[in-house]
């Protein structure tokens, strides 16, 4: 039978009750020296121009959960932050740029533990989405998840090396970040963690999934507004905000 929107919500819910998407773990290889955790001291700095906007694009990020201010720990591997400009945009209501806070990665990506096989597989790319759509499916609907990366837990050691330095201020991420080369690979194994908890291997049939990408598919428009709005409670409870 039909289901509300209500319904469905507390169906899923209770589907996962005791169940914690899984945290993305980052692991440091044991033939890298303690020492080579750098930059140790800031070699750039913010212009004068943008530091109202950096801090202020910080600030929104804290506001999300997605990052914590914290004080210099030696523990820490610390990431030179850096921001960039969307041009023509303003923050709602304010004459501040809107900037995209990034973090150069790369020494760290170098440092980290191999990342394990197993989550190539649920790694999609075009040719397998395009196998994994049913001929004769007619309607479609695709959905943008945002913040994606974001949205995907760190586990506790994972966050201690994902520090960015602005200034003389300190930003650790509780989720992942662009940038983080095991994030874009980790993360379908993620979603489709959530989706096997909810709907068991039957999303398979109605979703295609490409990284933060989710296209529904169907050979109807009934059937496939229902698994549409199936997807958009999953997604809520799943915690995974997006866009059409």
């Amino acid at each position: 039978g039909s289901m509300s929107r209500d319904e469905m919500l507390q169906w899923m819910r209770n589907r996962c009750k005791g169940y914690t998407l899984p945290k993305l773990p980052l692991s440091v290889r044991k033939d890298h020296l303690p020492n080579a955790k750098l930059p140790r001291s800031s070699h750039y700095r913010i212009p004068s121009g943008l530091e109202e906007a950096v801090f202020y694009a910080l600030q929104k990020q804290i506001d999300k959960g997605y990052m914590i201010e914290v004080e210099f720990d030696n523990s820490y591997w610390i990431t030179q932050g850096f921001a960039k400009v969307k041009p023509g945009r303003l923050q709602p209501g304010t004459s501040i740029p809107v900037v995209r806070i990034l973090g150069d990665f790369r020494p760290l990506n170098s440092a980290l533990d191999p990342i394990p096989a197993h989550w190539f597989h649920a790694q999609a790319n075009q040719r397998v989405v395009c196998e994994s759509i049913p001929m004769g499916s007619t309607c479609f609907r695709y959905y943008d998840l945002s913040d994606a990366y974001h949205t995907m837990e760190l586990d506790e050691d994972a966050q201690k090396l994902v520090v960015l330095q602005f200034n003389d201020r300190y930003f650790m991420y509780t989720g992942g970040a662009q940038g983080i080369a095991p994030c874009a690979v980790f993360f379908n194994t993620h979603l489709q963690d959530g989706l096997y908890q909810i709907f068991g291997p039957h999303w398979e049939s109605w979703y295609a999934l490409m990284v933060d990408d989710i296209g529904v598919h169907a050979k109807s428009k009934e059937s496939c507004k229902i698994r549409s709005d199936a997807l958009e409670c999953a997604l809520e409870v799943l915690g995974k905000p997006f866009s059409e």
